[in-house]
């Protein structure tokens, strides 16, 4: 029993122990588990680490091979693929593949072979390698390629500078007010021309003066020519200037010999009843005495009955009969004679009353024609009042911006304008006029009823009817008015000798074109753009600028014509106000002043431009010779790198000397045409036309300068009978010496000139304006000083025009010339700017191997693939 006691008890004792191993072994099982679980999953999320750093040093060692040239000679990153996207993207990824498999296995080459003698803890390998996008310099409108040169650019001392241009690009801000002041102007004095062309028929209605739409008709004699009727023509009283209202003598000697007095016909309506009235009385008087004659023929008749039987008394009785009947019939004769001078009369007094009803019957139209002409003027003074209004209101609130005698020159005229809105009317009281218009139409119906039947009772015979008919219809007549239907003439001109003369010498400059007056043809670069492939901007879709100020200007001249009296100067001062406009850059935020700044910088100091007429043949010969200083050796880049310079600065500098496609590059980024003349042309009439309007503003402030313009404009315009018409000629005759001075300018400017932006007077007199030729622009030039103040050059005309030019086609335009003169200056005919890439996105799929988590019980718990685990790193990267 003892022994089989202690036996169990051992077994017991086994078991126990065997137990307490199992449990510890599960134990340490379980603590190895989480403890290579734990290295595991370290190593998984640091291969996950090195991975995604090995995208991003493959990415980075992509880009790190750039373009050389393309840095060399505009400081611009990107890297240069040839082919198409498909096989830039292949390109890149294979390098890719071999940069990764470098940096997970350093000292091997591409693939997943492991480097021999030493220990892999990762087991990293590369599954898949996709570039899913990339972006190249010609993406996001040139924006990419901003950045990188304003990059380059802002690390040089530019603050001062750019303050010096913001300060002058502010100063354009009263070019562009003026401009936008000139416009309203001009477009309410062209509204107040329509009141001046409801006057001028008023003249033609009140006073007969023959218009039309080239304004006052002319006879061969130099005097006016007159209607044959006139609301007017009808006067009873004296005839004098003052009595019918005209202030002008030329006009009254016209018109004098063209009014009316019915009085005169009612006195032979008068006289002529006065010989019908005698006329009767005769013929009453010799009808008795043929009665008397009648009786005595009838006593003498009796006679011969009673004496029948004695002959001798009887031959002496029909001798008697004879006589008396001899007498009768001269006195019947005489009747009829009398009677045919009363139908004679009569007749004179009919023809005499249509006379005065045909008076009647052509004026009484005018009349109404002249209420519903006058209704017009008012109602288009209605309309053009709140214009004149907001016109005084503009001008108010920019006295204070204005220089005073800027402010005095766009003020003159205003209280002219407000004459024909304000009280009275231009001293016209048209409701008078109305009035007097409509009596006057009652007046005539009453007198033409009462010369109707006037007329009707003369012919009746009804004489004492017909004179009282005709002592109404006269003092109906008598009654007519005209007073109160007074018109101004004192601005008309009757002189059209030589009327257009400063406007045709605009015609003829322009016709003969501009540029040719400034610059002599001969020094024009003849460079032109012939690219066998797409340039960028084509690409692009980049539009050239098409505003042609040329045009512009030929277009408002050649549209100029009196017989609309529509000049539309409105629409220049538009195309100024838009030209000088700098409101855009100036209401930027500071950072994108900067930034645009710092683009225009970049683009000055890469790009050429024109430098003069005396320095074109030397240009054209450095193309040859620069072909030596393409490269900056190693050793040059050391030294600017030591010297703090970046690498590559010495390339920009030299490149002004280097071959390039279009020798005036600037000119190109600003108009973008296809040759150097075409381009230098544009950026020329750009700085014409903006010239224009800057001397537009001296040439208003200078009081004698508008004098002289207003004396040519009323040559001009004055026979048109318009007075606001002669103020926007004045504008025009302005306009027109502006931009002759504007051509001095230009000429001063391309000859190496500084001038004023502003001027504080001008440079040609008036006189002058008919004299412009090259040669006398290029003599006058010579010599030529302006006083100190802020001045510009002709290259800082060019900053300002890309400063004012849009990013966008800056830009592209840019890669134009850098993608054509790389391929001239490297002799690479198949370089794009195209396939220069800024930045790209790439994904990749890494495998690892399991190592510490073969245990099978573990392996349920965590994700595997077949023999390992993958996942993918994306990254995008760029310059």
């Amino acid at each position: 029993m003892r022994g089989r006691w202690a036996l169990g008890c051992d077994k017991k004792e086994d078991e126990a122990a065997g137990t307490i191993t199992v449990f510890l072994s599960l134990i340490l099982l379980i603590i190895l588990s989480l403890l290579f679980t734990i290295i595991e999953g370290a190593r998984i999320y640091t291969a996950g680490v090195m991975a995604e750093r090995a995208l991003t040093t493959a990415m980075d060692s992509v880009l790190a091979e750039y373009y050389g040239p393309l840095w060399e000679e505009y400081h611009i990153f990107g890297r240069y693929l040839e082919g198409d996207t498909q096989g830039a993207r292949q390109e890149i990824q294979e390098e890719l593949k071999e940069y990764i498999s470098y940096t997970i296995h350093p000292g091997t080459g591409s693939g997943n072979s492991h480097a021999t003698g030493k220990t892999e803890l990762y087991h990293l390998s590369i599954n898949d390698i996709n570039v899913e996008g990339e972006v190249n310099l010609l993406d996001y409108q040139g924006q990419l390629l901003i950045k990188e040169a304003v990059e380059y650019t802002k690390y040089q001392k530019v603050g001062a500078a750019a303050e010096e241009l913001l300060g002058k690009l502010k100063l354009l801000q009263t070019p562009n007010q003026v401009s936008f002041l000139m416009e309203k102007k001009q477009e309410l004095q062209e509204e107040l021309v329509q009141i001046d062309k409801g006057i001028l028929k008023l003249m033609k209605l009140f006073d007969g003066i023959e218009t039309s739409n080239k304004g006052i008709k002319l006879t061969r004699e130099g005097t006016l020519k007159i209607t044959d009727y006139f609301i007017k023509r009808i006067y009873s009283q004296e005839i004098t200037m003052h009595q019918v209202g005209i202030n002008r003598g030329e006009v009254f000697e016209a018109v004098k010999g063209k009014y009316f007095n019915p009085g005169n016909d009612f006195r032979q309506i008068e006289a002529r009843f006065g010989q019908i009235e005698e006329a009767l009385l005769v013929i009453e008087n010799i009808r008795k005495l043929i009665e008397a004659d009648m009786a005595a023929m009838s006593a003498l008749s009796r006679g011969i009955n009673a004496n029948s039987s004695e002959p001798g008394q009887i031959a002496g009785i029909q001798r008697q009969l004879q006589a008396i009947q001899a007498g009768i019939q001269a006195k019947e004769a005489l009747i009829a004679l009398k009677e045919n001078t009363i139908t004679s009369c009569k007749n004179q007094i009919s023809r005499t009353c249509n006379t005065l009803k045909a008076l009647i019957q052509n004026t009484e139209p005018l009349l109404t024609e002249a209420i519903t002409c006058i209704n017009g003027i008012q109602l288009k003074v209605e309309v053009a009042a709140p214009l004149v209004d907001h016109y005084e209101q503009l001008l108010a609130q920019e006295k204070e911006s204005l220089e005073e005698a800027t402010y005095a020159g766009l003020e003159e005229g205003l209280g002219e304008l407000k004459q024909y809105v304000g009280s009275g009317n231009l001293s016209y009281d048209f409701d008078g006029m109305k009035q007097v218009l409509q009596r006057n139409i009652g007046i005539l119906k009453a007198a033409e009823l009462k010369l109707t039947e006037l007329e009707q009772r003369t012919f009746a015979s009804d004489y004492q009817g017909a004179a009282l008919c005709k002592q109404e219809a006269e003092i109906s007549l008598s009654s007519y008015q005209i007073s109160g239907l007074t018109l101004d003439y004192s601005t008309l001109v009757l002189d059209k000798s030589n009327q257009d003369s400063v406007v045709d010498k605009a015609k003829e400059l322009l016709g003969s074109g501009l540029c040719g007056l400034v610059i002599d043809p001969d020094t024009v670069s003849k460079a032109e753009r012939k690219s066998l492939s797409a340039l960028p901007s084509e690409l692009a879709s980049l539009a050239q600028d098409d505003s042609d100020q040329l045009s512009v200007l030929k277009g408002f001249f050649q549209n100029i014509n009196w017989d609309k009296t529509d000049l539309n100067s409105e629409n220049l001062f538009q195309g100024f106000g838009d030209e000088t406009s700098v409101t855009s850059i100036l209401s930027a935020g500071i950072n994108k002043i900067a930034e645009i700044y710092l683009f225009e910088e970049y683009l000055r100091e890469h790009f050429n431009c024109y430098q003069g007429q005396n320095k074109i043949a030397g240009q054209e010969q450095t193309k040859a010779a620069g072909q030596e200083q393409l490269k900056t050796t190693g050793s040059e880049k050391e030294a600017q790198e030591e010297n703090g310079e970046p690498a590559g600065n010495k390339a920009s500098v030299d490149s002004r000397e280097k071959p390039s496609l279009l020798t005036y590059e600037q000119e190109y980024l600003i108009v973008g045409k296809a040759s150097d003349k075409e381009n230098l042309y544009s950026v020329i009439m750009k700085i014409i036309f903006l010239r224009t309007i800057l001397n537009f503003i001296t040439v208003v402030s200078d009081s004698t300068a508008r004098a002289e313009a207003k004396a040519a404009a009323v040559a001009i315009v004055g026979f048109t009978g318009l007075p606001i018409l002669i103020g926007v000629v004045q504008v025009l005759v302005l306009i027109i010496w502006a931009l002759e001075e504007a051509l001095f300018d230009t000429c001063a400017l391309l000859s190496g000139k500084e001038v004023p932006l502003i001027k504080n007077e001008i440079s040609l007199k008036f006189h002058e304006l008919f004299l412009i030729s090259r040669g006398y622009l290029e003599k006058k030039v010579q010599g030529f000083t302006w006083p100190k103040g802020i001045s510009l050059s002709y290259q800082n005309y060019l900053q300002l025009f890309l400063l004012m030019g849009g990013e966008t086609g800056l830009a592209y335009r840019s890669m134009d010339l850098m993608q054509e003169n790389i391929r001239l200056r490297y002799e690479v005919d198949t370089f794009e700017m195209e396939n220069c890439y800024f930045g790209f996105c790439a994904g990749a799929e890494f495998g690892i191997e399991r190592s510490f988590t073969e245990f099978s019980f573990v392996r349920r718990y965590i994700p595997r693939a077949a023999g390992g685990y993958s996942f993918t790193e994306k990254a995008e990267y760029c310059y």
